[in-house]
């Protein structure tokens, strides 16, 4: 029973009068109530941070420490996730509160003290969903010992949700026995455990079924006592561990199905295993050969394996993805059963610093192929030993521009390929014939970047080259198409020019850009602009001079497009002098206001060959104020 009223407030003294029946006394027994326990609300600094021991980061300045003392670490709103007090100080506590993104640990501060944490009562920890949730994280062989864990149903044996993490330290709470977790639980080290405060029992013994968060890493080694079911997400190693960890399931993994060699996920469902330098992070299930990934996400980076108990790859004969993603790590070779590797509406990247091999065909439909940027030792490379159909969806060749000129994203792929209406972007080197077709597209580089061809390079009339400029600087500043080799560039869908990084302010006339280069004359033209025409950019702001000349495209002679001055005639009438597109009808809209979607088509007026336009304005009567805008086409 509360034993304060709903004022808030202490109950006086009391005094109950006790009638004995074998003696004709009464006695008066007073009983004195419990001292309500006090309040401390953590402030933190800015950023929601500070040491537990700073009595300024607490309402009331004073550091809470004892048996009768509630702590309330609020709701984070702060836009950094997982901030609040270091715990440099031993603390007892009676009751505990961790708002949703908040962060209690005791990683070692400015003053190199680590805290244990006891609380007598409850600890209840925030989670408001899609990943906003607190965690009480516990470092360097220290242990908290949270009372009643109110996310913690000992009925159903669940933590429904908020974090606990302990890497090298302890957490207990009463009745720790999870079988399921909807939460976040985070192992790190041999020595991590999180234990039942009654027995001392490892709470993770029993542990099924994860619809959370799971991760483990730095040689916290897990292995079930039988099945196990991955709902969400299942993360093994890390890039900074030092240690190899393994997780071994004695039983089924349930998200495997041994008769079709599937492994199935529910769209969100993840194995996420990441290997270091220094470290390697292992998955091991009872008859491991995925063939098919469905509905689910495999990211193997570094040092990462899948395999069956007794070491062998379980991605040996991988080779279908349907409507998921998969991250193939350094040395994997795939081999897949019908000699065709597919990827239908799923995402595949190549790690970065990976080299991996198709042993046959590849066919992406709807589907993504990346080869990631190359790490700082070794390329970034896929070979191919057959052939490849890129259709629909895109190849990404991840390079960025001058950022690691030693190693480069690399594919090759020994028949050839053909993208049928995909998109082919990045900066990096394809080794192979590549025909585009089926209104396919090549725009390189993530704003600029340059692609290298190393074969025949053949633009099907339906096929666009989009080319963006942002400078002066070939592939780091502006897009650049080239080809090496004896091969030939066949040319034939449209160009498309687009501005980036402001450029079209700085642009003069005199700058001139080849974007796209071969060592073998240039075969065909594009279909919207002949040799020595010119070009509209896609945003309308100028045109460039296109020149085919012999083994290269040629941009030059920038005019910009825009009304010069504007006169009232004596008439009333309203003269439009400009530059727009030489010989060409450029499109004149006007508005009373200078909200976009005001602006109407006025008419036309046709430039001269150096681009010189007038237009007179003769419905202006009663006209206080007009605004003019230049379009193209």
């Amino acid at each position: 029973m509360n034993p304060f009223p709903s004022s808030g407030n202490p109950r006086p003294f009391v005094t109950h009068s006790v009638s004995l029946l074998a003696a004709a006394v009464s006695v008066s027994v007073p009983l004195m109530m419990a001292a309500r326990a006090s309040e401390s609300v953590w402030v933190g600094d800015s950023s929601g941070n500070g040491n537990w021991s700073d009595h300024l980061k607490w309402n009331p300045a004073t550091v809470p420490n004892g048996s009768g003392v509630n702590v309330t670490v609020p709701f984070n709103d702060s836009p950094y996730y997982f901030n609040g007090p270091r715990l440099d100080v031993d603390t007892v506590l009676n009751n505990l509160s961790l708002g949703s993104r908040g962060y209690i640990h005791n990683q070692t501060g400015d003053n190199g003290q680590q805290g244990n944490l006891t609380v007598n009562g409850t600890t209840t920890i925030g989670d408001a969903g899609s990943g906003n949730y607190g965690v009480i994280a516990v470092y360097g062989g220290k242990n908290y010992t949270l009372g009643t864990l109110t996310n913690y149903v000992a009925a159903t044996k669940t933590l429904t949700g908020g974090g606990i993490n302990a890497a090298g330290a302890s957490i207990r709470f009463h009745g720790a026995d999870i079988v399921t977790n909807n939460g976040f639980i985070f192992m790190g080290g041999d020595t991590a455990a999180i234990l039942n405060q009654d027995n001392s029992a490892d709470a993770l013994t029993n542990f099924a079924v994860n619809n959370g968060t799971f991760q483990i890493e730095d040689g916290y080694n897990f292995t079930t006592s039988g099945n196990f079911t991955n709902n969400l997400l299942l993360a093994i190693g890390g890039y900074f561990a030092s240690n190899p960890t393994v997780m071994t399931i004695t039983g089924e993994l349930t998200n495997y199905n041994p008769a079709t060699h599937t492994l199935s996920g529910n769209g969100g469902t993840s194995f996420d295993l990441e290997g270091s330098g220094l470290s390697s992070a292992t998955l091991r299930f009872p008859g491991a050969d995925i063939r098919v990934l469905d509905g689910a996400y495999i990211h193997l980076r570094g040092d990462a394996h899948i395999t069956d108990l007794a070491g062998l790859d379980g991605l040996r004969n991988f080779g279908s993805l349907q409507n998921s993603y998969y991250t193939s790590t350094n040395g994997q070779v795939h081999t897949p059963e019908s000699g065709t590797f597919t990827n239908s509406n799923s995402t595949h990247t190549i790690d970065q610093g990976a080299s991996v091999t198709v042993a046959g065909n590849y066919n992406a439909t709807n589907g993504n192929l990346n080869i990631s940027a190359p790490s700082e030792t070794a390329n970034s490379s896929l070979v191919i030993n057959g052939s490849a159909v890129i259709e629909g969806g895109s190849l990404d060749m991840g390079g960025q521009p001058g950022v690691n000129t030693q190693y480069h994203s690399t594919l090759q792929v020994v028949n050839g390929i053909e993208v049928r209406g995909a998109y082919l972007t990045g900066t990096g080197t394809t080794y192979a014939d590549i025909a585009l077709i089926q209104s396919s597209t090549i725009a390189p580089g993530h704003s600029a970047g340059q692609l290298d061809f190393e074969g025949i390079l053949d633009l099907g009339t339906d096929t666009t080259l989009k080319m963006e400029i942002g400078g002066e600087e070939p592939g780091l500043q502006y897009d650049v198409v080239a080809q090496h080799g004896t091969a030939a560039v066949k040319l034939g869908g449209p160009l498309e020019l687009s501005f980036i990084d402001g450029f079209q302010y700085q642009v003069t006339h005199s700058d001139s850009f080849e974007i796209l280069t071969s060592e073998n004359p240039l075969q065909g033209s594009f279909s919207n602009v002949a040799s020595g025409g010119r070009l509209v950019t896609s945003g309308a702001e100028g045109s460039f001079k296109v020149v085919y000349s012999g083994s290269k495209v040629i941009l030059s002679d920038y005019l910009p497009n825009k009304i010069l001055s504007i006169e009232r005639l004596p008439n009333g009438h309203i003269m439009l002098h400009g530059l727009g597109v030489p010989d060409e009808d450029n499109r004149i809209e006007a508005s009373p206001t200078l909200d976009p979607d005001d602006f109407a088509t006025l008419n036309s007026a046709h430039a001269d060959s150096d681009g010189n336009f007038e237009y007179e304005d003769v419905d202006t009567a009663g006209v206080l104020s007009k605004f003019y805008r230049l379009v193209y086409p």
